[in-house]
């Protein structure tokens, strides 16, 4: 029996030991490729820059076909954030008869998630059918962050793919509102009538809904607030809040009936939003109710509420001195936090 717990003692330390190694190795093995990263870095560095300056393809691509083409796009990547002009485009011109492009495309569909993205959102500098076509490939990934970032640089491209059919690919219900929003802000002004179309549709998700709002929100285009309007009244909670935050953007005063309606609102973020619509549109008739709105059941609604009353000044901010020195508890607090806060003495 002893000599058995003998030999189990020496496997297990063996094995410890063998593990050991194992991840000293690993690191060593990471070390050593970080360390033949730099230094290829090192030597194709001074290459970019001299291309800079003197426009040299055949000296470029030969200091090119030194290094592993990895480093070559991450600097290549580096480079053309920077640049703009002719210099971009020369540079663009001769990182595409290095490969640069074409490596970029290969890695569309392969590698890890997160080498996907970042190649599928570096091709927009490498115009053309080919890129197209990766987008095209992408769209059918199983990652949405790939589908997303391939849509946008269809729209970027120029593509003439109708909206509702890429959305159909991105398969929305696995996208957050925001990140669809940045899809929206990239379509032409001349294809705003798509985001009118989808926002109106009874099939549309409430999430793309509440995007399409956003988006159309900063136009500063006033013949929306009607259309704006109609999504308060009709649409789910996510939506109304969006419409009222993109009436309060356009800041027009045909837009204060409605923010004036939302302000009693049964969900509070309709509710937060109104108050914040109410002070850009300067609804100084809306100083009650906002007072009012400084009992409010959620937090972020008082505060919403006591920052629009500031906004609006002078009225504003006597109704709040007057909440903070004789209002009921909860209103004195948020009144008087406001003020401090913005360092007001009633």
């Amino acid at each position: 029996m002893l000599y058995g717990l003998w030999i189990s003692s020496l496997l297990l330390a063996t094995i410890s030991l063998l593990v050991m190694v194992g991840l000293v190795a690993a690191r060593l093995f990471r070390a050593h490729r970080q360390d033949r990263r730099e230094q290829a870095r090192k030597r194709l560095l001074p290459a970019f820059l001299t291309f800079t300056e003197d426009g040299d393809q055949e000296a470029f691509l030969g200091k090119v076909a030194t290094v592993p083409m990895s480093t070559t796009v991450d600097l290549a990547l580096e480079f053309l954030n920077l640049m703009r002009g002719d210099e971009h485009e020369s540079l663009v011109n001769v990182l595409t008869t290095a490969g640069v492009a074409k490596e970029l495309i290969s890695r569309v569909t392969r590698g890890d998630k997160t080498r996907r993205i970042h190649a599928v959102e570096a091709l927009p500098f490498f115009p053309g059918s080919d890129t197209l076509a990766a987008f095209q490939r992408a769209l059918k990934d199983r990652s949405a962050d790939v589908r997303l970032a391939a849509a946008i640089g269809l729209v970027a491209g120029g593509s003439t793919m109708p909206l509702s059919d890429l959305l159909d690919e991105l398969r929305v219900g696995d996208l957050a509102s925001r990140r669809l929003v940045g899809l929206f802000r990239r379509l032409p002004s001349d294809r705003s009538d798509e985001l009118r179309t989808i926002l109106t549709s009874r099939d549309t998700p409430s999430i793309v809904q509440a995007a399409a709002i956003e988006a159309l929100g900063t136009s500063g285009d006033y013949s929306l607030l009607p259309l704006f309007a109609a999504s308060v009244a009709d649409g789910e909670p996510e939506v109304s809040a969006a419409a009222i935050h993109a009436i309060g953007e356009l800041a027009h005063p045909a837009g204060a009936a409605t923010v004036v309606r939302a302000l009693s609102s049964e969900d509070w973020q309709v509710r937060a939003e109104a108050a914040a619509a109410a002070a850009r549109i300067g609804l100084d008739t809306a100083s009650r109710q906002l007072s009012e709105l400084l009992e409010d059941d959620e937090w972020l609604v008082r505060y919403a509420a006591s920052k629009a009353l500031f906004n609006l000044g002078t009225e504003g901010r006597s109704v709040l001195a007057e909440v903070a020195r004789n209002g009921k508890p909860r209103s004195q607090r948020t009144a008087a936090l406001l003020l401090a806060e913005e360092g007001y003495e009633a």
